[in-house]
């Protein structure tokens, strides 16, 4: 059959069907558009299909089965052309990794980065239950929180039988370690009446309470005071070995009271000797 050649653009309405269509002067590796022109850029399949030459992804790249390097070739992650980090295999296809600083190492090699950060840090087989270790090792030990083992300690601010009297230091002693007081308490044998019995609690000469303790008239505890005890903003922090000294600043107005005692409550952080 002869072919015959238009010169003038053709209009048809509907579909055409041939055997080929031909672009004149097109190439086996041109693609027809549909605006009449070619595309010459070079496509992988997406089965299976080999790239020479760099590959630049500006947004994210998906492997399902992986991605095949070879002797020397690399993969690298930067976000700001500047921190890097490399990922290639050398002639043993062993896996290589470098830094932005040109620092390399191999698969089950250590690395050295100047710092590494990241939302977490997961030890393969770690639990839990373990804290991970500067040294890359864990730790499985049970560990209390810091001020987390509870004492109490009675102190006697007077004898049993003579009436109480006003006065600073009426007794000193040292703080046993590092603790954190939670809460102060009294109690006296005798109970006051006509007025309160009030005790302040000082470390290193300073007092520790905003609202001292007392003793309410015709009472024989604290605990049933008006007015509860209250620290000072952050004074409850005492250091190891302070000197703790307990100041009475008021007796009973008719019976001054008998038999004080003083009952710390506290925890430890570090039990220093």
């Amino acid at each position: 059959m002869a072919i015959k050649k238009i010169l003038t653009n053709l209009e048809i309405d509907g579909s055409v069907t041939a055997g080929s269509f031909i672009k004149d002067g097109g190439g086996s590796s041109q693609f027809l558009k549909a605006d009449g022109s070619v595309d010459s850029s070079d496509y992988l399949l997406n089965t299976t299909d080999t790239f020479l030459g760099d590959l630049t992804v500006t947004g994210t790249l998906y492997a399902n089965t992986g991605v095949n390097l070879k002797d020397g070739e690399h993969v690298i992650f930067d976000s700001d052309n500047d921190n890097y980090a490399k990922i290639g295999t050398d002639s043993n296809d062993d896996m290589l990794y470098e830094s932005a600083n040109s620092h390399m190492f191999k698969n089950g090699e250590d690395g050295s980065f100047e710092a590494v950060k990241a939302s977490h840090f997961i030890k393969d087989g770690g639990t839990s239950s373990q804290f991970l270790k500067a040294n890359g090792s864990v730790d499985s030990s049970d560990y209390v929180l810091a001020y987390e083992i509870p004492y109490t300690e009675q102190i006697a601010l007077s004898d049993e039988t003579t009436a109480l009297t006003t006065g600073t230091s009426k007794v000193t002693f040292r703080s046993p370690g590092n603790i954190r007081a939670s809460l102060f308490r009294l109690s006296c044998a005798t109970a006051p009446t006509g007025s309160v019995i009030t005790v302040d609690v000082n470390v290193e000469g300073v007092s520790i309470l905003s609202t001292k303790l007392t003793i309410d008239a015709g009472e024989k505890t604290s605990r049933t005071a008006v007015n509860a005890m209250q620290f000072v903003t952050g004074a409850d922090v005492i250091g190891n070995d302070n000197e703790i000294t307990i100041d009475i600043d008021g007796v009973g107005s008719t019976i001054a009271g008998a038999g004080l005692k003083l009952i710390m409550y506290y925890k430890y952080s570090v039990i220093l000797p």
